[in-house]
Protein backbone atom coordinates (compact mmCIF):
# COMPACT_ATOMS: atom_id res chain seq x y z
CA UNK A 1 0.00 0.00 0.00
CA UNK A 2 1.72 3.00 -1.01
CA UNK A 3 1.35 6.95 0.71
CA UNK A 4 -0.97 8.08 -2.01
CA UNK A 5 -3.49 5.19 -1.56
CA UNK A 6 -2.94 5.64 2.43
CA UNK A 7 -3.79 9.36 2.17
CA UNK A 8 -6.72 8.45 -0.02
CA UNK A 9 -8.06 5.75 2.89
CA UNK A 10 -7.84 8.19 5.41
CA UNK A 11 -9.83 10.53 3.88
CA UNK A 12 -12.20 8.10 3.41
CA UNK A 13 -12.07 6.84 7.51
CA UNK A 14 -12.23 10.92 8.31
CA UNK A 15 -15.50 11.15 6.59
CA UNK A 16 -16.46 7.96 8.53
CA UNK A 17 -15.26 9.59 11.48
CA UNK A 18 -17.88 12.54 11.07
CA UNK A 19 -20.63 10.21 11.61
CA UNK A 20 -19.65 8.13 14.01
CA UNK A 21 -20.94 7.58 17.30
CA UNK A 22 -18.43 8.61 20.38
CA UNK A 23 -17.99 9.63 23.91
CA UNK A 24 -18.43 13.33 23.26
CA UNK A 25 -16.43 16.00 25.50
CA UNK A 26 -18.84 17.46 27.92
CA UNK A 27 -18.22 21.08 28.71
CA UNK A 28 -19.28 20.92 32.33
CA UNK A 29 -15.89 17.92 32.57
CA UNK A 30 -13.79 18.84 36.19
CA UNK A 31 -10.86 18.89 33.65
CA UNK A 32 -8.44 20.36 36.15
CA UNK A 33 -5.45 20.40 35.96
CA UNK A 34 -5.05 18.59 32.62
CA UNK A 35 -4.58 20.09 29.25
CA UNK A 36 -8.32 20.57 26.86
CA UNK A 37 -9.16 18.03 24.67
CA UNK A 38 -9.99 19.77 21.11
CA UNK A 39 -11.67 18.15 18.73
CA UNK A 40 -8.60 17.73 16.30
CA UNK A 41 -7.36 14.63 19.07
CA UNK A 42 -9.90 12.94 18.85
CA UNK A 43 -10.19 13.31 15.40
CA UNK A 44 -6.51 12.16 14.73
CA UNK A 45 -7.40 9.42 17.36
CA UNK A 46 -10.20 7.90 15.64
CA UNK A 47 -8.19 8.07 11.69
CA UNK A 48 -5.07 6.74 13.50
CA UNK A 49 -7.17 3.48 14.99
CA UNK A 50 -9.33 2.61 11.92
CA UNK A 51 -6.34 2.29 10.13
CA UNK A 52 -3.93 0.13 12.19
CA UNK A 53 -7.06 -1.74 14.07
CA UNK A 54 -8.72 -2.46 10.58
CA UNK A 55 -9.32 -5.64 9.20
CA UNK A 56 -7.10 -4.87 6.13
CA UNK A 57 -4.18 -4.72 8.51
CA UNK A 58 -4.99 -8.66 9.19
CA UNK A 59 -4.42 -8.37 13.08
CA UNK A 60 -0.92 -7.16 12.77
CA UNK A 61 1.07 -10.50 12.99
CA UNK A 62 4.72 -9.60 13.82
CA UNK A 63 6.85 -9.61 10.45
CA UNK A 64 3.80 -10.20 8.32
CA UNK A 65 3.30 -7.39 5.40
CA UNK A 66 0.21 -6.09 6.95
CA UNK A 67 2.98 -5.09 10.09
CA UNK A 68 4.82 -3.28 7.58
CA UNK A 69 1.88 -1.18 6.44
CA UNK A 70 1.43 -0.43 9.59
CA UNK A 71 4.76 0.64 9.89
CA UNK A 72 4.45 2.64 6.66
CA UNK A 73 1.68 4.39 8.23
CA UNK A 74 3.58 5.45 11.07
CA UNK A 75 6.68 6.17 9.33
CA UNK A 76 4.87 9.00 7.58
CA UNK A 77 3.08 10.05 10.49
CA UNK A 78 6.24 10.82 12.15
CA UNK A 79 7.39 12.78 8.88
CA UNK A 80 4.27 14.87 8.97
CA UNK A 81 5.05 16.06 12.92
CA UNK A 82 8.35 16.80 11.92
CA UNK A 83 10.24 14.29 14.07
CA UNK A 84 13.74 13.08 13.63
CA UNK A 85 14.22 9.64 12.30
CA UNK A 86 16.44 7.83 14.89
CA UNK A 87 17.01 4.49 14.30
CA UNK A 88 20.02 2.85 13.11
CA UNK A 89 21.71 4.46 11.05
CA UNK A 90 19.54 7.83 12.05
CA UNK A 91 17.33 6.04 9.95
CA UNK A 92 13.55 5.13 11.01
CA UNK A 93 13.93 1.45 11.55
CA UNK A 94 15.64 -0.24 14.46
CA UNK A 95 16.23 -3.65 12.81
CA UNK A 96 15.51 -6.01 16.16
CA UNK A 97 16.59 -9.87 15.49
CA UNK A 98 14.54 -12.72 16.84
CA UNK A 99 12.88 -15.75 15.58
CA UNK A 100 9.08 -17.16 14.29
CA UNK A 101 8.04 -19.97 15.94
CA UNK A 102 9.52 -22.85 14.62
CA UNK A 103 7.84 -24.28 11.52
CA UNK A 104 7.23 -28.35 10.65
CA UNK A 105 7.54 -29.08 7.39
CA UNK A 106 4.73 -31.12 5.60
CA UNK A 107 6.91 -34.15 5.49
CA UNK A 108 6.65 -34.88 9.17
CA UNK A 109 3.91 -37.47 10.24
CA UNK A 110 3.42 -40.40 12.31
CA UNK A 111 1.65 -43.29 10.62
CA UNK A 112 0.49 -46.83 11.44
CA UNK A 113 -1.31 -48.32 8.94
CA UNK A 114 -4.51 -46.70 8.23
CA UNK A 115 -3.82 -44.12 11.21
CA UNK A 116 -2.35 -40.87 9.95
CA UNK A 117 -2.98 -37.97 12.44
CA UNK A 118 -2.90 -34.58 10.83
CA UNK A 119 0.17 -32.61 11.58
CA UNK A 120 -0.61 -29.16 14.21
CA UNK A 121 -4.41 -30.62 15.04
CA UNK A 122 -3.90 -34.63 16.61
CA UNK A 123 -0.12 -34.58 16.59
CA UNK A 124 2.84 -32.02 16.66
CA UNK A 125 6.92 -32.01 16.89
CA UNK A 126 7.95 -30.52 20.43
CA UNK A 127 10.51 -28.14 21.43
CA UNK A 128 12.61 -31.45 22.91
CA UNK A 129 12.72 -33.28 19.06
CA UNK A 130 15.83 -33.42 16.95
CA UNK A 131 14.98 -33.97 13.77
CA UNK A 132 14.99 -37.19 12.09
CA UNK A 133 13.46 -40.67 9.73
CA UNK A 134 12.48 -43.90 11.88
CA UNK A 135 10.48 -46.63 11.51
CA UNK A 136 10.45 -48.74 14.21
CA UNK A 137 8.82 -50.72 16.44
CA UNK A 138 7.23 -48.95 19.81
CA UNK A 139 7.08 -49.77 23.49
CA UNK A 140 5.04 -48.47 26.22
CA UNK A 141 6.98 -47.36 29.51
CA UNK A 142 3.77 -46.14 31.16
CA UNK A 143 4.55 -43.01 33.15
CA UNK A 144 8.11 -42.95 32.05
CA UNK A 145 9.52 -41.81 35.24
CA UNK A 146 12.43 -43.01 37.10
CA UNK A 147 12.62 -41.60 40.83
CA UNK A 148 14.93 -43.09 42.68
CA UNK A 149 14.27 -41.62 46.33
CA UNK A 150 10.86 -43.52 45.59
CA UNK A 151 11.74 -46.56 44.71
CA UNK A 152 10.21 -46.12 41.54
CA UNK A 153 11.04 -47.04 38.04
CA UNK A 154 8.95 -47.25 35.10
CA UNK A 155 12.21 -49.30 33.10
CA UNK A 156 13.00 -51.84 35.39
CA UNK A 157 13.51 -54.94 32.98
CA UNK A 158 13.19 -52.60 29.66
CA UNK A 159 16.51 -51.42 29.14
CA UNK A 160 17.64 -54.07 26.31
CA UNK A 161 14.03 -53.87 25.09
CA UNK A 162 13.82 -50.32 24.77
CA UNK A 163 16.79 -49.98 22.62
CA UNK A 164 16.05 -49.44 18.81
CA UNK A 165 12.37 -48.56 20.46
CA UNK A 166 10.47 -45.37 20.10
CA UNK A 167 8.61 -44.87 23.90
CA UNK A 168 5.30 -44.09 24.57
CA UNK A 169 4.79 -42.33 27.46
CA UNK A 170 2.09 -41.17 29.61
CA UNK A 171 2.74 -37.49 30.84
CA UNK A 172 0.12 -37.96 33.75
CA UNK A 173 0.69 -38.48 37.13
CA UNK A 174 0.73 -41.53 38.66
CA UNK A 175 -1.10 -42.24 42.25
CA UNK A 176 -0.57 -45.45 44.12
CA UNK A 177 -4.35 -46.17 45.12
CA UNK A 178 -3.75 -48.00 48.45
CA UNK A 179 -0.49 -45.86 49.76
CA UNK A 180 -2.05 -42.24 48.07
CA UNK A 181 1.51 -41.88 46.61
CA UNK A 182 1.30 -39.33 43.94
CA UNK A 183 4.38 -39.11 42.09
CA UNK A 184 5.17 -36.60 39.26
CA UNK A 185 8.36 -35.49 36.83
CA UNK A 186 8.43 -33.04 34.24
CA UNK A 187 7.95 -33.72 30.79
CA UNK A 188 11.46 -34.00 29.78
CA UNK A 189 12.94 -35.56 33.08
CA UNK A 190 10.37 -38.43 31.50
CA UNK A 191 12.08 -37.75 28.05
CA UNK A 192 15.83 -38.04 29.18
CA UNK A 193 15.12 -40.89 31.08
CA UNK A 194 13.62 -43.14 28.03
CA UNK A 195 16.74 -41.91 25.77
CA UNK A 196 19.19 -43.13 28.84
CA UNK A 197 17.27 -46.42 28.15
CA UNK A 198 18.04 -46.43 24.89
CA UNK A 199 15.33 -45.28 22.71
CA UNK A 200 15.57 -43.66 19.17
CA UNK A 201 12.27 -41.61 19.87
CA UNK A 202 9.40 -40.64 21.98
CA UNK A 203 5.65 -40.77 21.65
CA UNK A 204 3.80 -38.47 24.50
CA UNK A 205 0.19 -39.23 24.66
CA UNK A 206 -1.92 -37.47 27.36
CA UNK A 207 -5.12 -40.05 27.97
CA UNK A 208 -6.66 -37.90 30.35
CA UNK A 209 -6.40 -34.68 28.00
CA UNK A 210 -5.78 -32.63 31.35
CA UNK A 211 -2.46 -31.42 33.03
CA UNK A 212 0.72 -29.82 31.53
CA UNK A 213 1.52 -30.84 27.63
CA UNK A 214 4.64 -29.14 25.29
CA UNK A 215 4.10 -26.42 24.13
CA UNK A 216 2.63 -26.71 20.20
CA UNK A 217 3.94 -23.23 19.11
CA UNK A 218 7.59 -22.43 20.02
CA UNK A 219 10.86 -20.24 18.55
CA UNK A 220 13.77 -22.32 19.93
CA UNK A 221 14.53 -26.36 19.47
CA UNK A 222 16.41 -27.78 22.34
CA UNK A 223 17.04 -31.08 20.30
CA UNK A 224 17.72 -34.04 22.80
CA UNK A 225 18.72 -35.41 20.10
CA UNK A 226 15.56 -37.97 18.88
CA UNK A 227 12.44 -37.25 17.69
CA UNK A 228 9.84 -35.84 20.30
CA UNK A 229 6.55 -35.62 19.28
CA UNK A 230 2.99 -34.84 20.83
CA UNK A 231 0.05 -37.25 20.32
CA UNK A 232 -3.61 -35.76 20.60
CA UNK A 233 -5.70 -37.89 18.73
CA UNK A 234 -8.37 -39.14 21.66
CA UNK A 235 -9.28 -42.41 18.88
CA UNK A 236 -6.04 -43.09 18.27
CA UNK A 237 -5.04 -42.79 22.16
CA UNK A 238 -7.57 -45.18 23.09
CA UNK A 239 -6.42 -47.75 20.05
CA UNK A 240 -2.58 -47.52 21.35
CA UNK A 241 -2.67 -51.01 22.81
CA UNK A 242 -3.27 -52.22 19.14
CA UNK A 243 0.14 -50.84 18.11
CA UNK A 244 1.74 -51.15 21.26
CA UNK A 245 5.39 -53.18 19.90
CA UNK A 246 3.85 -52.45 16.36
CA UNK A 247 6.52 -50.80 13.72
CA UNK A 248 5.42 -47.25 12.88
CA UNK A 249 6.68 -44.64 10.78
CA UNK A 250 7.74 -41.51 12.72
CA UNK A 251 9.52 -38.11 10.87
CA UNK A 252 10.15 -35.28 12.41
CA UNK A 253 11.39 -32.17 10.20
CA UNK A 254 10.99 -28.69 11.64
CA UNK A 255 13.02 -25.38 11.28
CA UNK A 256 14.35 -22.34 13.49
CA UNK A 257 13.06 -19.34 11.62
CA UNK A 258 15.46 -16.62 12.33
CA UNK A 259 13.94 -12.99 11.21
CA UNK A 260 14.37 -9.21 11.70
CA UNK A 261 11.46 -7.01 13.26
CA UNK A 262 11.35 -3.55 12.75
CA UNK A 263 10.80 -0.70 15.41
CA UNK A 264 10.04 2.39 14.17
CA UNK A 265 11.33 5.50 16.32
CA UNK A 266 11.68 9.03 15.92
CA UNK A 267 13.21 11.77 18.20
CA UNK A 268 11.69 15.28 19.16
CA UNK A 269 14.92 17.73 19.89
CA UNK A 270 13.58 20.59 22.01
CA UNK A 271 17.27 21.33 23.00
CA UNK A 272 16.94 19.72 26.18
CA UNK A 273 19.24 18.11 28.58
CA UNK A 274 17.73 14.88 29.51
CA UNK A 275 15.33 12.65 27.33
CA UNK A 276 12.05 10.67 27.93
CA UNK A 277 11.52 7.21 26.46
CA UNK A 278 7.81 6.71 25.17
CA UNK A 279 7.21 3.48 23.81
CA UNK A 280 4.40 0.81 23.07
CA UNK A 281 4.08 -1.99 20.87
CA UNK A 282 2.60 -2.03 17.69
CA UNK A 283 2.24 -5.76 16.55
CA UNK A 284 -0.95 -8.55 18.05
CA UNK A 285 -1.62 -11.82 16.82
CA UNK A 286 -2.77 -11.57 13.24
CA UNK A 287 -5.57 -14.50 12.42
CA UNK A 288 -4.69 -16.48 16.34
CA UNK A 289 -1.75 -17.84 17.63
CA UNK A 290 -0.68 -19.46 20.65
CA UNK A 291 -1.71 -16.40 22.20
CA UNK A 292 -5.42 -16.25 21.28
CA UNK A 293 -7.81 -16.84 23.74
CA UNK A 294 -10.28 -18.49 20.76
CA UNK A 295 -8.10 -21.89 19.99
CA UNK A 296 -8.33 -22.89 16.51
CA UNK A 297 -9.52 -19.38 15.11
CA UNK A 298 -9.23 -18.55 11.75
CA UNK A 299 -10.70 -14.95 12.21
CA UNK A 300 -8.86 -11.41 12.56
CA UNK A 301 -7.96 -10.36 16.12
CA UNK A 302 -8.24 -6.54 15.60
CA UNK A 303 -6.49 -5.83 18.83
CA UNK A 304 -7.66 -2.34 18.63
CA UNK A 305 -7.06 -2.24 22.17
CA UNK A 306 -4.31 -4.39 22.51
CA UNK A 307 -2.40 -2.63 21.78
CA UNK A 308 -3.44 -0.10 18.59
CA UNK A 309 -4.66 1.78 21.69
CA UNK A 310 -1.09 2.27 22.92
CA UNK A 311 0.34 3.14 19.82
CA UNK A 312 -2.59 5.94 18.59
CA UNK A 313 -2.21 7.27 21.99
CA UNK A 314 1.37 7.59 21.49
CA UNK A 315 0.97 9.29 17.92
CA UNK A 316 -1.38 11.65 19.68
CA UNK A 317 1.25 12.61 22.70
CA UNK A 318 3.99 13.09 19.78
CA UNK A 319 1.88 15.44 17.86
CA UNK A 320 0.57 17.38 20.77
CA UNK A 321 4.25 17.84 22.15
CA UNK A 322 5.55 18.84 18.02
CA UNK A 323 2.95 21.25 18.33
CA UNK A 324 3.84 23.29 21.87
CA UNK A 325 6.97 22.64 22.19
CA UNK A 326 7.20 25.55 25.06
CA UNK A 327 5.18 23.37 27.03
CA UNK A 328 7.29 20.09 26.65
CA UNK A 329 10.35 20.22 28.93
CA UNK A 330 12.36 16.95 28.19
CA UNK A 331 13.74 15.65 24.43
CA UNK A 332 11.45 12.83 23.20
CA UNK A 333 12.89 9.22 21.70
CA UNK A 334 9.25 7.79 20.78
CA UNK A 335 9.90 4.19 19.76
CA UNK A 336 6.66 1.95 18.57
CA UNK A 337 8.14 -1.81 19.09
CA UNK A 338 7.57 -5.18 17.32
CA UNK A 339 8.07 -8.53 18.22
CA UNK A 340 5.99 -8.54 21.66
CA UNK A 341 5.74 -11.98 22.11
CA UNK A 342 8.85 -12.50 22.83
CA UNK A 343 9.67 -8.38 23.58
CA UNK A 344 12.43 -8.64 20.83
CA UNK A 345 12.05 -5.27 19.56
CA UNK A 346 12.24 -4.33 23.14
CA UNK A 347 15.81 -5.58 23.75
CA UNK A 348 17.11 -4.62 20.80
CA UNK A 349 16.53 -1.27 22.36
CA UNK A 350 17.61 -1.34 25.65
CA UNK A 351 20.99 -2.87 23.87
CA UNK A 352 20.59 0.59 21.49
CA UNK A 353 19.82 3.08 24.11
CA UNK A 354 23.09 3.22 25.78
CA UNK A 355 24.97 3.60 22.29
CA UNK A 356 23.43 6.18 21.59
CA UNK A 357 21.55 8.08 24.81
CA UNK A 358 24.47 7.14 27.47
CA UNK A 359 23.31 9.62 30.81
CA UNK A 360 20.67 11.12 28.81
CA UNK A 361 17.55 9.31 29.43
CA UNK A 362 15.92 9.85 32.32
CA UNK A 363 12.62 7.23 32.47
CA UNK A 364 10.73 5.84 29.82
CA UNK A 365 6.54 6.02 29.66
CA UNK A 366 5.06 2.05 27.85
CA UNK A 367 1.28 2.84 26.75
CA UNK A 368 -0.33 -0.58 26.83
CA UNK A 369 -3.99 -0.85 26.28
CA UNK A 370 -5.58 1.98 27.25
CA UNK A 371 -8.38 2.14 25.12
CA UNK A 372 -10.53 0.38 27.42
CA UNK A 373 -11.26 2.88 30.12
CA UNK A 374 -14.65 1.76 32.14
CA UNK A 375 -17.69 3.26 33.81
CA UNK A 376 -15.54 3.15 36.99
CA UNK A 377 -13.09 5.54 35.17
CA UNK A 378 -9.84 3.97 36.75
CA UNK A 379 -6.15 4.29 35.22
CA UNK A 380 -3.25 2.38 35.97
CA UNK A 381 0.01 3.44 37.09
CA UNK A 382 1.82 1.12 37.85
CA UNK A 383 6.07 0.83 37.94
CA UNK A 384 6.42 3.93 40.27
CA UNK A 385 8.67 1.66 42.84
CA UNK A 386 11.27 1.37 40.07
CA UNK A 387 12.31 5.29 40.71
CA UNK A 388 14.91 6.79 43.62
CA UNK A 389 12.85 8.05 46.07
CA UNK A 390 13.68 11.85 45.45
CA UNK A 391 11.48 11.20 42.20
CA UNK A 392 8.75 9.50 42.62
CA UNK A 393 6.77 12.39 44.48
CA UNK A 394 5.57 13.88 41.10
CA UNK A 395 4.05 10.11 40.50
CA UNK A 396 2.75 9.72 43.46
CA UNK A 397 0.90 12.80 43.28
CA UNK A 398 -2.51 12.05 42.17
CA UNK A 399 -3.54 14.40 39.44
CA UNK A 400 -7.70 15.24 39.50
CA UNK A 401 -9.26 15.50 35.76
CA UNK A 402 -11.79 13.96 34.05
CA UNK A 403 -13.27 12.26 36.93
CA UNK A 404 -10.61 9.54 36.68
CA UNK A 405 -9.26 7.47 39.67
CA UNK A 406 -5.97 6.88 39.61
CA UNK A 407 -4.76 3.68 40.47
CA UNK A 408 -0.53 4.32 41.54
CA UNK A 409 1.15 0.82 42.22
CA UNK A 410 5.25 0.56 43.13
CA UNK A 411 4.79 -3.03 40.81
CA UNK A 412 4.23 -2.99 37.46
CA UNK A 413 3.11 -6.85 36.82
CA UNK A 414 2.84 -8.58 33.94
CA UNK A 415 5.05 -9.58 30.31
CA UNK A 416 5.73 -7.26 28.37
CA UNK A 417 8.11 -4.26 27.01
CA UNK A 418 8.20 -2.68 30.45
CA UNK A 419 9.59 -5.44 32.33
CA UNK A 420 12.61 -5.84 29.58
CA UNK A 421 13.23 -1.69 30.43
CA UNK A 422 12.82 -2.28 34.37
CA UNK A 423 15.49 -5.40 34.02
CA UNK A 424 17.98 -3.16 32.21
CA UNK A 425 17.88 -0.60 35.43
CA UNK A 426 15.52 1.97 33.45
CA UNK A 427 12.85 3.60 35.49
CA UNK A 428 9.29 3.09 33.50
CA UNK A 429 5.78 3.54 34.35
CA UNK A 430 3.12 1.68 32.68
CA UNK A 431 0.34 3.52 31.70
CA UNK A 432 -3.09 0.92 30.88
CA UNK A 433 -6.75 1.13 31.22
CA UNK A 434 -6.71 -2.47 32.13
CA UNK A 435 -7.69 -6.17 31.16
CA UNK A 436 -11.36 -6.82 29.79
CA UNK A 437 -13.31 -9.76 28.53
CA UNK A 438 -11.86 -8.88 24.64
CA UNK A 439 -8.43 -9.21 25.43
CA UNK A 440 -6.88 -11.82 22.45
CA UNK A 441 -10.56 -12.81 20.90
CA UNK A 442 -11.45 -11.06 17.49
CA UNK A 443 -14.33 -9.22 19.22
CA UNK A 444 -11.14 -6.35 19.97
CA UNK A 445 -12.69 -4.10 17.98
CA UNK A 446 -12.32 -0.42 17.25
CA UNK A 447 -16.28 -0.23 17.98
CA UNK A 448 -15.48 -1.07 21.75
CA UNK A 449 -12.90 1.38 22.12
CA UNK A 450 -13.67 4.98 24.36
CA UNK A 451 -11.74 7.32 21.89
CA UNK A 452 -12.55 10.11 24.69
CA UNK A 453 -10.46 7.93 27.20
CA UNK A 454 -7.65 7.66 24.96
CA UNK A 455 -7.82 11.15 24.57
CA UNK A 456 -7.58 12.05 28.24
CA UNK A 457 -4.98 9.21 28.85
CA UNK A 458 -2.71 11.56 26.83
CA UNK A 459 -3.86 14.64 28.54
CA UNK A 460 -3.20 13.06 31.78
CA UNK A 461 0.25 11.66 30.57
CA UNK A 462 0.94 15.42 29.09
CA UNK A 463 0.29 17.03 32.44
CA UNK A 464 2.19 14.86 34.63
CA UNK A 465 5.75 15.60 32.11
CA UNK A 466 5.23 19.32 32.45
CA UNK A 467 5.49 18.69 36.33
CA UNK A 468 9.24 17.01 35.97
CA UNK A 469 12.42 18.98 36.61
CA UNK A 470 14.15 18.84 33.13
CA UNK A 471 17.22 18.89 34.93
CA UNK A 472 16.68 15.75 37.01
CA UNK A 473 18.59 12.59 35.91
CA UNK A 474 16.14 10.06 37.28
CA UNK A 475 18.13 6.94 38.82
CA UNK A 476 16.57 3.53 39.10
CA UNK A 477 15.43 2.51 42.34
CA UNK A 478 18.22 0.01 43.95
CA UNK A 479 15.24 -1.51 46.49
CA UNK A 480 13.09 -1.99 43.70
CA UNK A 481 12.21 -5.79 43.57
CA UNK A 482 9.91 -6.91 40.61
CA UNK A 483 9.05 -10.76 39.62
CA UNK A 484 11.52 -11.52 37.06
CA UNK A 485 13.57 -8.84 37.10
CA UNK A 486 17.65 -9.13 36.65
CA UNK A 487 18.33 -6.35 38.75
CA UNK A 488 22.02 -7.93 40.18
CA UNK A 489 21.55 -6.75 44.07
CA UNK A 490 17.74 -8.44 44.00
CA UNK A 491 17.61 -11.23 46.73
CA UNK A 492 16.07 -14.65 45.76
CA UNK A 493 12.14 -14.52 45.06
CA UNK A 494 9.81 -17.42 45.83
CA UNK A 495 8.43 -19.50 42.66
CA UNK A 496 4.76 -20.04 42.85
CA UNK A 497 5.39 -22.00 39.66
CA UNK A 498 2.36 -21.09 37.66
CA UNK A 499 1.30 -18.47 35.09
CA UNK A 500 -1.31 -16.37 36.22
CA UNK A 501 -4.85 -15.41 34.39
CA UNK A 502 -4.45 -11.87 34.06
CA UNK A 503 -8.15 -11.32 33.02
CA UNK A 504 -9.73 -12.70 35.98
CA UNK A 505 -12.00 -10.49 38.34
CA UNK A 506 -11.91 -10.66 42.18
CA UNK A 507 -11.73 -12.60 44.41
CA UNK A 508 -8.18 -14.22 44.27
CA UNK A 509 -5.80 -15.34 41.65
CA UNK A 510 -6.67 -17.60 39.30
CA UNK A 511 -3.88 -20.21 37.77
CA UNK A 512 -3.87 -20.13 34.10
CA UNK A 513 -0.91 -22.74 33.69
CA UNK A 514 1.38 -24.28 35.94
CA UNK A 515 4.84 -25.12 35.36
CA UNK A 516 5.82 -28.67 35.39
CA UNK A 517 7.61 -30.05 39.01
CA UNK A 518 6.59 -26.74 39.77
CA UNK A 519 5.66 -25.35 43.76
CA UNK A 520 1.72 -24.90 42.95
CA UNK A 521 1.56 -28.38 41.26
CA UNK A 522 3.71 -30.40 43.76
CA UNK A 523 1.06 -28.76 46.36
CA UNK A 524 -2.03 -30.70 44.30
CA UNK A 525 -3.15 -27.39 42.61
CA UNK A 526 -4.38 -27.48 39.17
CA UNK A 527 -5.08 -25.21 36.17
CA UNK A 528 -8.35 -22.85 37.09
CA UNK A 529 -7.95 -23.01 40.86
CA UNK A 530 -8.40 -19.57 42.54
CA UNK A 531 -6.25 -18.82 45.63
CA UNK A 532 -7.73 -16.80 47.90
CA UNK A 533 -5.70 -17.04 51.20
CA UNK A 534 -2.35 -17.52 52.08
CA UNK A 535 -1.45 -17.82 55.62
CA UNK A 536 -3.69 -15.54 57.37
CA UNK A 537 -4.15 -12.83 54.19
CA UNK A 538 -6.66 -12.81 52.09
CA UNK A 539 -6.02 -12.46 48.47
CA UNK A 540 -8.46 -10.19 46.74
CA UNK A 541 -6.79 -9.49 42.95
CA UNK A 542 -3.29 -10.50 41.31
CA UNK A 543 -1.91 -7.08 43.19
CA UNK A 544 -2.54 -8.08 46.66
CA UNK A 545 -0.96 -11.62 45.19
CA UNK A 546 2.14 -9.49 44.04
CA UNK A 547 2.39 -7.66 47.13
CA UNK A 548 2.52 -11.07 49.88
CA UNK A 549 5.34 -11.75 47.38
CA UNK A 550 7.80 -9.33 48.94
CA UNK A 551 7.84 -10.86 52.29
CA UNK A 552 8.57 -14.83 51.18
CA UNK A 553 11.62 -16.83 50.94
CA UNK A 554 12.79 -19.44 49.04
CA UNK A 555 12.64 -22.54 51.76
CA UNK A 556 9.35 -21.45 53.52
CA UNK A 557 6.00 -23.31 53.10
CA UNK A 558 2.95 -21.42 53.54
CA UNK A 559 -0.51 -22.61 54.34
CA UNK A 560 -2.97 -21.55 51.34
CA UNK A 561 -7.12 -21.89 50.71
CA UNK A 562 -8.13 -22.12 47.16
CA UNK A 563 -10.98 -22.67 45.33
CA UNK A 564 -12.04 -25.70 43.19
CA UNK A 565 -15.46 -25.81 41.04
CA UNK A 566 -17.03 -24.09 44.08
CA UNK A 567 -15.52 -25.74 46.71
CA UNK A 568 -13.12 -24.07 49.56
CA UNK A 569 -9.64 -26.58 49.71
CA UNK A 570 -6.95 -25.89 52.02
CA UNK A 571 -3.10 -26.80 50.85
CA UNK A 572 0.19 -26.56 52.15
CA UNK A 573 2.57 -25.04 49.38
CA UNK A 574 6.77 -25.82 49.59
CA UNK A 575 8.89 -22.82 47.88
Amino acid sequence: MNYLHMNKLRSKLLAIFLTMPFWGVSQNDNRGECYNIDPKSLEQIVEDLRFIASSDMGGRLAGSSEEEMVINFIIERFSELGLQPYGDYYEWAMNAPGLFPVAASEDTHLRWKKFNPKLGKAFFPTSMSSNDELKMRTRFVRYGMEIPDAEYSNFTGRKKRLKKRIAVIDIGTYQNKKSEQVLTQTVKERVEAAIRYGAKGVILINPSMAGIEPAKEFENIEGLGVPVVMLRNPVMIKRLKKWWGRTVELKVDQTELPTTFRNVSAYLDNGAAMTVLITANMDHIGKGNRFSRAPGSNTVHFGADNNASGVVALLELARQLANDRASAPFNYLFVITSGSSDQYGAKYLTDWLPKNFEGMTTFAIYYNMVGRLSDTRELEIQGIGSFDANFMPTFAKKISCFDISLIQRGQAPGNGDHQVLINNEIPTIKITSGMHDDYNLPSDEVGRINIEGIAQIVSITRTYLQKFNPDYKTIFSDGFSQRGSTHPAEPKRVDWGFEAEWEHRKPGIMIKKLQEGGAAERAGLQNGDIITQIGQYPIEDIYHFMDYLQILQPGESRFIRYTRNGQVRPAVINF
